[in-house]
């Protein structure tokens, strides 16, 4: 008789852990696929407004080159400026709704009405306002710092955001881009379609990534790392109120104290260049304020890094990450040029 006893047999798993193995996988498939699904739609946006940008240059540019020459010889300069922010117009308006029509498919989402539902006070868009000063001024200190380190050592001019110099028809162009059009448009993208369709997997990710992409949109490092903070706080503000009024009005009042302090008019844009300094002061008492919620936020929040592991692998991702690198060292070199 053979006493040797064979290995011992292998316990079957319990149907509970197959069913969370099968669900974990469902839900890295789910996550990646979200992931996916908003680096794409920040590739659309970003490549429909190159498309569309050099598109509508080309078009108006030969028909206004044309009737300048016949009608109106002497007024090149003011037309000029007049048209390049009707491209301006165009191609932001264009690119925002076409990002939006594909993230709304490729995310399942519906934007509700009840999503523009007004803020009851007022205030919350003048507190929360100053609270986004409170990181993005200091972060425009840095860059202006960095950009004259570079300008003292390398000669390298580091053009200011939002200086702008136009005549009245390219004004008015102008002011409806940056102080209505792209505050809609870029928060139902950012914050309606982006930070909404991920934060169900992390809101700390969704806060973080989103912010991410507002930044990335903007292809330049001095412009990016200040919209980064200020994106962090939107889509924290639209997660309090799940209203798209709050992060919208924010980012209409930031781009109007930008336009109207770039603009030459004189005593009233001599004011309002201090009026970043003046809101961050404010900010920094009013996010002393908020500052619990928001740790807690993140506390609650569930852990980010798997997410950032799946992002990481994303080639998508460092493509976007490369191109805004690059954008960032062609403004540096070459001012103006974008």
């Amino acid at each position: 008789m053979n006493d040797r006893m064979g290995p011992p047999p292998i316990p079957a798993m319990a149907p509970e852990t197959n069913e969370s193995l099968t669900r974990s996988m469902i839900d890295q498939e789910s996550e990646s696929r979200a992931i996916s699904d908003s680096l794409k739609t920040l590739w659309v946006y970003i490549g429909s407004q190159f498309l569309i940008s050099f598109a509508l240059s080309l078009v108006l540019g030969f028909f206004m080159g044309f009737f300048l020459s016949v009608f109106l010889p002497y007024t090149g300069d003011s037309i000029y400026e007049v048209t390049t922010n009707v491209v301006l117009l165009g191609a932001t308006a264009a690119s925002a709704i076409a990002a939006i029509a594909y993230g709304r498919k490729a995310f399942g989402i519906q934007i509700e009405k009840t999503e523009f539902s007004p803020v009851k006070n007022w205030m919350d868009y003048i507190r929360k306002t100053c609270m986004c000063y409170s990181l993005t001024v200091p972060l425009l200190v840095l860059v202006s710092g960095i950009s004259l380190v570079l300008e003292l050592l390398f000669g390298l001019y580091i053009p200011e955001a939002g200086n702008v110099n136009y005549s009245i028809g390219g004004e008015s162009v102008y002011f409806i881009t940056a102080v209505i059009a792209a505050p809609i448009l870029e928060e139902i993208v950012f914050r309606g379609l982006i930070f909404k369709a991920l934060k169900k997997y992390s809101l700390s990710f969704a806060m973080f990534f989103s912010a991410l992409c507002f930044g990335l949109l903007h292809m330049n490092l001095f412009q990016g790392i200040p919209v980064f903070a200020m994106g962090i706080l939107l889509a924290y503000f639209y997660h309090q109120s799940n209203t798209l009024c709050l992060p919208i009005g924010i980012h209409m009042i930031n781009n109007l104290i930008s336009v109207l302090a770039s603009a030459s008019l004189g005593a009233i844009s001599t004011v309002l260049s201090f009026a970043p300094i003046v809101l961050c002061l404010i900010g920094f008492y009013f996010l002393s304020q908020e500052w619990s919620s928001i740790r807690s936020c993140f506390e609650n929040s569930v852990p980010a890094k798997p997410l950032w592991n799946i992002t990481a692998h994303k080639v998508s991702f460092w493509l976007l990450v490369a191109l805004f690198g690059i954008m960032s060292i062609v403004v540096i070199l070459f001012p103006g040029t974008i």
